[in-house]
């Protein structure tokens, strides 16, 4: 999988299934600890630049200049 910012900017859409983007991460970083990305994922959803609904993550701000 190419390099980028996020999964969502990877498949150049503005939602995901929490699968696609588990698995990029997951990827993208496989020496972190879940815990180290889930708390990543968690200060997206803090400073709004993503909402999780449904098993799928969506951008709401700040990612939008990229897709």
């Amino acid at each position: 999988m190419p390099n980028g910012r996020s999964a969502l900017i990877y498949k150049k859409t503005k939602s995901v299934h929490k699968d696609v983007w588990n698995a990029y991460h997951n990827a993208k970083a496989p020496d972190e600890t879940g815990g180290k990305r889930r708390d990543a994922r968690n200060a997206l959803q803090k400073k709004r630049v993503i909402a999780i609904e449904k098993n799928m993550y969506w951008v709401i701000n700040g990612l939008d200049e990229n897709l």
